[in-house]
């Protein structure tokens, strides 16, 4: 009777050992497939989330780029039509140009007498637009020597100086024109004028002239501002 029951827990024993050994052969080859340990689980889920959070958030920055490039191109546009309301145009078709002024400005086209009835109409090779406190003149590229002489300035008095370069944008680029000035704070006059010339061989030049003092329609900043935003207007056509 004992040595059966020794026999009997010998084999349960046995038994045990058997299916340890199983279990364990099993948990081992779970373990090499990476799917007994729960916490790579967790963290695969994570960093799925992860990623998908990180996808979620690249068109976010797209969109937004997106729309920073829709409102410079509004700003650019915003640009092209800051010519005022009532201002008119004047086109060039023999030299290839046009540009706004106010209104009130004044067109005349210059021949070599220097006088507008003398124009060949074929050229419109000297421009010139006088505003109440300014002017712009404007050589084309066709031109002649004594055309040059009737449309610009060739001398000024000794009161004249020079005064500091400013950057100017005519035909979509921007240029340094250089000038020279006289004032008087008695009389309360500023006059000023600037040349310079383009890539494409133009020659311009254009001028401010204001009296504060006994005819204050325009500042010297406002005066010198519209003839700057009339320069600006110049375009190639």
């Amino acid at each position: 009777m004992k040595e059966k029951i020794i026999w009997g827990l010998i084999g349960a024993l046995v038994i045990l050992f058997l299916a340890g050994i199983f279990l364990l052969g099993k948990w081992y080859g779970a373990k090499k497939c990476g799917l007994a340990n729960t916490s790579v689980t967790e963290s695969s889920t994570v960093q799925e989330q992860g990623t998908a959070t990180v996808e979620k958030t690249v068109p976010d920055k797209k969109t937004t780029g997106s729309e920073t490039a829709n409102q410079e191109n509004t700003s650019e546009s915003t640009a092209v039509q800051k010519v005022p309301a009532g201002w008119k145009t004047f086109t060039n078709s023999f030299q290839g140009y046009k540009f706004s002024y106010p209104a009130n400005g004044k067109i005349a086209q210059l021949g070599t007498s220097g006088r507008e009835e003398d124009v060949d109409s074929t050229d419109g090779a000297c421009v010139s637009l006088k505003l109440d406190e300014g002017y712009v003149h404007i050589l084309g590229k066709t031109r002649s020597d004594d055309q040059m002489v009737m449309c610009l300035r060739t001398g000024v008095g000794t009161e004249w100086g020079n005064i500091p370069d400013i950057e100017v944008e005519v035909f979509g680029k921007k240029y340094t024109a250089h000038g020279m000035g006289t004032a008087s704070a008695s009389a309360g006059y500023k006059k000023e004028f600037y040349f310079l010339t383009t890539d494409g061989g133009e020659k311009i030049e254009f001028g401010i002239e204001v009296n504060e003092k006994y005819a204050p329609e325009l500042t010297y900043e406002e005066a010198k501002a519209e003839v700057l935003a009339v320069l600006k207007t110049l375009k190639y056509i």
